[in-house]
């Protein structure tokens, strides 16, 4: 039994609502895709080189009765092409490109001042659809310098499917607010910073995080600073994190700082690894505030602050340190091929059947 081949010729568009067994050929890229449920996710799966000739299609019951050596097919009972060997069928999976992908995308932390800076925005999500052929363009935000908010890092690439522009887009962290004269209260941001430290009544607020919003949400708030009574000020507001609000300043006489917000764990590349903590606030006395985990930078006490770690988003504990640079990650099962192509040297990783694209700087790939 064949089934009747179908030719779509809408460019890149994948057809909708297709049934196991249904096929499509691509004009653009010049491939013949066979619509299966491999490994119990439905997805197109890339047809050996057979130029426009559809396939053969049965099921066991009606198999070739006299197949020839090198004959092959696609069972539809079993899902799987097979190829008689002069003997028997034997079935076999060819390495093609994945049509779903998962993904990370960690924005740039922000920059303290003396609020801890916030951490970078944390977007992750379930298998989204990619077209074969396509390129998809990776930006990998940088953190904060001195009180300045994070970049944006990105996935972007196609017409059709979630990363059609404006793509996948995590923010960069709020910066910390500045004490005395400057911007006093935290910056909005992925996660927000922390508000600065007040001398003059009243307590400066944090920065709103998941700015602008996403579902789910990206990060946390940053924590307010408070008022010390003096003119130097009172301790400082530590930076929202992706998994955690910035806790506020507060202590004996309000001098102490808050801690930065934890960030958010991902198991993308096979272990527990979290990205996008808040920077620490500063302190006038007492304990010196620690950044959250996932990269944040910890306060310090009337100091200079430690920056947020690389490629983790976090945020860059009080005083006048920088955020850590993002990140972005793409991932799919190993059962298929390479990449056909990547700029940015990514660094390439195969753990418990995924295979991970690790980005940690601008570049772009295609599969």
């Amino acid at each position: 039994m064949f089934t009747t081949f179908k030719q779509f010729t809408q460019d890149t568009n994948q057809p909708v609502s297709p049934n196991v067994g249904d096929e499509w050929y691509n004009p653009t890229v010049s491939i013949l895709y066979k619509y299966i449920a491999y490994n119990g996710l439905p997805q197109w799966l890339a047809m050996p080189s057979f130029g426009r000739v559809s396939t053969p299609t049965w099921s066991n019951v009606d198999r070739p009765t006299r197949p020839v050596l090198g004959q092959i097919g696609f069972n539809t009972d079993t899902l799987r092409f097979e190829v008689y060997n002069n003997t028997a069928w034997l079935s076999f999976s060819p390495s093609q490109p994945p049509t779903l992908v998962t993904y990370l995308v960690v924005g740039g932390g922000g920059g303290s001042s003396s609020g801890g800076g916030g951490g970078g925005g944390f977007r992750t999500g379930p298998a989204v659809n990619i077209v074969p052929g396509t390129t998809y363009t990776i930006t990998v935000g940088a953190g904060g310098t001195q009180g300045v908010t994070g970049v944006a890092s990105l996935i972007v690439g196609g017409s059709v499917g979630t990363f059609a522009s404006p793509g996948i887009v995590a923010a960069g962290g709020g910066a910390g607010g500045i004490n005395a004269n400057g911007v006093v209260n935290g910056s909005p941001g992925g996660s927000g910073g922390g508000g600065a430290g007040s001398g003059f009544g009243g307590s400066y607020t944090g920065g709103a995080g998941n700015t602008p919003s996403t579902n789910p949400q990206q990060g946390n708030n940053g924590g307010n600073g408070t008022f010390f009574g003096a003119s130097n000020g009172g301790g400082s507001g530590g930076g929202g994190g992706a998994g955690a609000v910035g806790e506020s300043g507060g202590g004996t006489n309000n001098n102490t700082g808050g801690n930065g917000g934890a960030g958010a764990t991902s198991f993308l590349t096979g272990s527990a690894v979290t990205y996008a903590g808040g920077g620490g606030g500063s302190s006038r006395s007492g304990t010196a505030p620690t950044g959250g985990a996932g990269g944040g930078g910890n306060g310090s006490i009337s100091a200079a602050g430690t920056a947020g770690t690389a490629n983790t988003g976090g945020g860059g504990g009080a005083t006048n340190a920088a955020g850590g640079s993002g990140v972005v990650i793409i991932a799919y099962p190993n059962a298929h091929s390479l990449a056909s192509s990547t700029t940015g040297s990514p660094t390439v990783g195969n753990v418990a059947g995924t295979r991970t694209y690790r980005f940690t700087g601008n570049g772009s790939i295609t599969f």
